[in-house]
């Protein structure tokens, strides 16, 4: 397959899903009204679809993903300390793990910091795998300008409350810095 083929689908997909994702969350993914408060609270992530809240443990909200992520630290620890990595490959590395546990966090109590716990790891570790590739394959190095940009972006979304104007925008912005840096790799 061509990869102007695998970009075009890849861009069509992120715009439907950034546009989705940004304007209207679909009600299947929106959070439930009817979740069941658990040990940390009563959910408030903006998406909650993954189990049913707080069936097996009480105080893991998701307790088949919150494991399974177990999994996602446990991979790049292991690749971190058996290879002599370069420091845009440490840096991706623990990002993977950042994101591990993000997931974890939001996975086992469904609460919106957590959320962010998880999605800014993310956003991070696209842009540094954005960078990497720019500079490995094209000798381009945008890594201070996705800094910048992601820095802006986590700030903005930490500063300012969760359904603010400010705050709606920028995790629009992030969701559209997801696509284009996924359209990037």
């Amino acid at each position: 397959m061509r990869p102007w083929i695998v970009a075009s689908a890849l861009a069509t997909l992120m715009c439907f899903t950034s546009t989705c994702y940004f304007f209207a969350i679909p009600e299947e993914i929106k959070k439930s009204s009817t979740s069941r408060a658990g040990y940390w609270g009563q959910p408030d992530a903006e998406f909650n679809w993954c189990e049913l809240d707080y069936q097996l443990v009480e105080w893991i909200a998701e307790p088949v993903n919150t494991a399974s992520c177990l999994v996602m630290v446990a991979l790049p620890l292991m690749f971190l300390a058996t290879h002599e990595a370069t420091l845009d490959n440490t840096v991706i590395g623990w990002l993977e793990v950042a994101i591990a546990l993000g997931s974890i966090l939001f996975h086992a109590t469904l609460r919106y910091p957590m959320q962010l716990a998880d999605e800014i790891p993310m956003l991070w570790y696209v842009a540094a795998v954005d960078s990497s590739c720019l500079w490995r394959l094209r000798g381009i190095d945008v890594s201070y300008l996705t800094t910048g940009w992601v820095a802006l972006v986590t700030g903005s979304i930490l500063a300012t409350e969760q359904h603010s104007f400010i705050h709606e925008i920028f995790r629009g912005l992030m969701t559209l810095s997801f696509s284009t840096g996924l359209v990037v790799i």
